[in-house]
């Protein structure tokens, strides 16, 4: 990714035009992409370069994805301390590194959710907010089946919205509406409740499994492309 930008940033001329050298003149040959894509469009991403991948195997992996999905795991069960700290780690909650090392000290021996139970009673505002929010999520979820509740959360969090915008805003949207769409689809199928729809998607990922990503039809003129060999 530095080496691309060092490559638009100097003076290198596409060959056959004779121009200054575009993202979208370039192009990334992966031998095994499937889990190397989505590292490559951070990496380019956070150089401020656009870039475009067709390589299915990335959309758990995807940063939009496994926020939600660790949001979906706290509301189903707050006492899982790995979803929760990313979850107050993601721009849904912003919670530093810093807020969370004081939290452990505040409480050293107890599992994360109880230690941000016990400072939102101390009056830590953050920590009440938080345990508010997921106090009304889990009552939304106890009631609704999943799909209504993908629903009331990408509202009610403004994460749809927060996710569209920016570089490449426009996939990351359309990857959070798909995963709406396999949450109704898993309702058709029979299954309704939060709890059976992360036993499912587990069972996908245990199997080494991936849910296709959802891409635009055709790729951004101006964007490094991401190809497998």
């Amino acid at each position: 990714a530095l080496l691309i930008r060092q490559l638009l940033d100097g003076k290198e001329q596409a060959v056959e035009e004779g121009r200054p050298l575009r993202p979208g003149d370039i192009c990334i040959l992966l031998r095994s992409p499937k889990n190397l894509s989505s590292l490559y469009e951070k990496a380019l991403s956070q150089m401020g370069i656009e870039s475009y991948s067709r390589i299915a195997g990335s959309y758990f992996l995807s940063r939009e994805i496994m926020t939600l999905l660790s949001l979906l795991r706290v509301i189903d069960n707050p006492l899982q301390d790995l979803p929760l700290l990313s979850l107050l780690l993601s721009p849904l909650f912003s919670f530093s590194p810093d807020d969370l090392s004081a939290l452990r000290m505040q409480s050293p021996n107890q599992a994360l959710y109880p230690a941000l139970l016990a400072a939102a009673q101390q009056g830590d505002l953050s920590c009440k907010e938080l345990v508010q929010h997921l106090s009304h999520f889990r009552r939304l979820a106890a009631n609704l089946p999943v799909g209504e509740l993908l629903t009331r959360l990408y509202e009610e969090t403004g994460y749809l919205f927060m996710a569209q915008k920016g570089m490449g805003g426009e996939e990351r949207g359309d990857n959070l509406l798909l995963l709406l769409e396999y949450a109704r689809s898993y309702e058709r199928q029979g299954g309704g409740s939060l709890s059976g729809f992360l036993r499912f998607i587990d069972q996908v990922i245990e199997r080494g499994g991936d849910l296709q990503q959802a891409k635009s039809l055709q790729a951004p003129e101006n964007a490094v492309q991401i190809m497998s060999i």
